[in-house]
Parts: C-alpha cells; structure tokens; sequence
C-alpha cells in the first residue's frame, strides 16, 4: 500500500500547476479545512441533480491550506483512501464564516466507491466529496485552481470525515494533493495484485498525473 501512495505522490510532486486568472482584490482568503474542523455549511443545498456544465470563464480565489511532504503524511492524515467514480450528480453548498457572512460556495459531488484502500470497510457505496469549487452564471469559481471531478473518471481519494455532517460526507485532504484521477490508466489484470500492478503502470508511463 505505501509503495503504491508513494508511486501516486511522486506524480502529484512533477506536476506544474498554474493559474492564469485570480479574482478582484476584494477576494477573501479561507481556510479549505473549515467544514471538517467543524464549520456548518447551510442546511439549505439543492439536492443533486446534474454534471458540470462547459463554463465560459475561471476564476481563482486564493487560500491557506496545509501542503503534506509526502505520501505517509497525506495518508497518515487520512480517514479514508478510497477508489471511486464520478457518476455525474452534484450541487452546491454556501460556506459562512460563524458570524454568517458569506465566504464562498462548495460543490457537494456524489462519488460511487469501487474499493476502500483506508479506513472501515462499512462506508456507504454512494458517498458526499466538498470540493473547493463551484459554478456561478456558466463560469467556473475555483479555490487554487482546484478542478472538478469529471463526469465518469475514476478516482484515488484521500478523504476526511466532515465534522458535524452525515457519515457519507468527507473532505478532499490537502486540497489537489488528495485527488488523483486514474481514470487514464491501462486496466488492471484482476489475477494481478493490485499494487503491483500500479507499480508496472507508473514505471512504463511516468509520474505524471492529471487532477
């Protein structure tokens, strides 16, 4: 298992991660852990319904959040690590600060897991990720240049409960750190364990990942 995570981690590190667009000045800075410190997002999100739409325009908005060294630091701060795949059912949630000002909105998208590599076996098939992201008049608003999960990519997940929330809703941990599609990857033999076989695939295709 740790050789596998290190292999994925190895690949987040090569990555080049840019953002060609920020927000006005008046962007406030926020902490992604909030919700799974204990911060209540609003009661009254819409249930899920529908996959990202194609959107004209990205904004970025900056903020402090915890970068992990390495793959047993991002896992040894993780509830769950879990593959899992997007189906296409999201909405979106308002995040407010404890005095009830606004800060921004998250995505609630719903992941089905296909296996649990961390964490108790009795997890929900169907689960809730908040992502630091949202879409607002056909644009996309993103927290440090987090993308969406796409609509049928598979997913390597490293997961924390959300305090206060329902036992299906985690957090992604570290952000981009935590969320790795492998959805691009050569399948799997099943007589083949499954470490081995990611080890094989990382040494014939590189390091390089795509969030």
């Amino acid at each position: 298992m740790k050789k596998l995570l290190s292999y994925l981690f190895i690949g987040l590190l090569t990555l080049n991660i840019g953002c060609t667009s920020k927000e006005s000045s008046q962007t406030q800075t926020v902490d992604t852990q909030e919700i799974a410190q204990g911060t209540t997002p609003s009661p009254s999100a819409p249930p899920l319904t529908s996959p990202v739409p194609v959107f004209k325009e990205v904004a970025i908005t900056q903020a402090d959040y915890r970068i992990y060294n390495n793959a047993d630091e991002l896992e040894k701060n993780s509830d769950y690590i879990v593959m899992a795949k997007f189906e296409g059912k999201r909405s979106s949630v308002d995040r407010k600060s404890d005095g009830g000002q606004f800060l921004l909105s998250d995505t609630l998208t719903e992941m089905k897991v296909n296996r649990i590599l961390k964490g108790d076996k009795d997890i929900s098939n169907f689960i809730i990720i908040y992502e630091p992201a949202f879409i607002k008049d056909g644009s996309l608003r993103s927290t440090e240049g987090y993308n969406l999960v796409k609509e049928g990519s598979e997913y390597i997940l490293y997961l924390r409960k959300v305090a206060q929330g329902d036992k299906k809703e985690f957090m992604v941990v570290g952000m981009y750190q935590g969320k790795y599609d492998i959805s691009r990857l050569e399948p799997v033999d099943t007589k083949t364990s499954y470490k081995n076989a990611q080890s094989e695939l990382w040494a014939s295709r590189g390091s390089i990942l795509t969030l």
